[in-house]
């Protein structure tokens, strides 16, 4: 079918109103004298006005300084033959962009390139989210690796060590590899390994738990500990996730104070009662 000219300005049209809502835009260079042709998003996405004369200038000053050795080594390694296609930084006034673009090149029978078709895509507000995220990994990150606490990831059906924590293996006495072979019985003191299953299984339809057990280190010392746990799937695999907040010198202080509060109570009802005396009048 072929369009009548009404047909392609209004096909026209919507193809740059689509390149906007996408905010990607589109542009075509002529090698042999340097003509190049942008659609109106790209003059957006550049912040240069469509009247601009020195349009190739104005565009390579817009790119990040940091940057501009990555796009003219992509560009040079193109014109050889090369696949175009990068991310990097505009600066547009204050404001920082990233823009992701592509690039494919005509070569004429001799190998020699002849024009360039391009697009150039805004992709800054994934790049914001993607720093937002490796920023909040990093504080999560920061914290994990920092707490006294043990965290780990235990895997919901074998209850072997997925991930985990310094504090997790240092408070025990190993080594992380040696922590990173073992399963929850490995460690539980006051659980056998049938209570530790039927207990596994209790969280996982709960969807978590908080309760206090026994671990055994290395050495073979025991000691107290509070554990909150959780149930998580994670792309499909079904994960326990624990703290380990170890609490024997606070019940240690607890059983210290009871026996000291004992024996005053004992010393007490031991102690004479004090004897009245009369005073008779003369």
């Amino acid at each position: 079918m072929t369009l009548s000219v009404e047909g392609r300005c209004a096909w026209h049209e919507g193809l740059l109103k689509a390149q906007s809502i996408a905010r990607i835009g589109s542009w075509q260079l002529t090698l042999a004298n340097g003509e190049l042709i942008w659609t109106p998003e790209m003059y957006r996405l550049f912040g240069i006005d469509p009247d601009e004369p020195q349009l190739a200038e104005i565009m390579r000053d817009r790119i990040h300084p940091d940057d501009l050795g990555k796009v003219e080594a992509a560009w040079k390694a193109a014109l050889d033959g090369k696949p175009y296609e990068l991310e990097h930084r505009l600066r547009v006034g204050d404001e920082e962009r990233w823009v992701h673009c592509r690039a494919d090149i005509t070569f004429d029978a001799n190998g020699k390139p002849v024009s360039v078709l391009g697009t150039t895509q805004d992709v800054s507000e994934r790049y914001l989210a993607d720093q937002l995220l490796q920023e909040q990994h990093d504080r999560y990150a920061a914290i994990f690796a920092q707490s006294s606490d043990g965290i780990v990831l235990v895997d919901a059906d074998t209850t072997q060590f997925v991930e985990f924590n310094d504090a997790a293996y240092l408070n025990l006495g190993y080594t992380r590899e040696e922590f990173s072979r073992m399963t929850v019985p490995d460690i539980e003191a006051k659980e056998s390994a049938a209570e530790v299953s039927a207990h596994r299984q209790r969280m996982i339809q709960r969807g978590g738990d908080v309760f206090e057990t026994r671990h055994r280190c290395k050495s073979g010392e025991i000691r107290d500990v509070r554990v909150s746990s959780q149930f998580l799937v994670l792309h499909g695999k079904r994960f326990i996730s624990a703290i380990f907040s170890d609490i024997t010198e606070s019940r240690q202080s607890v059983a210290k104070l009871q026996l000291l509060s004992t024996c005053l109570l004992m010393a007490a009802r031991r102690s004479p009662s004090p004897t009245k005396t009369t005073t008779s009048s003369m």
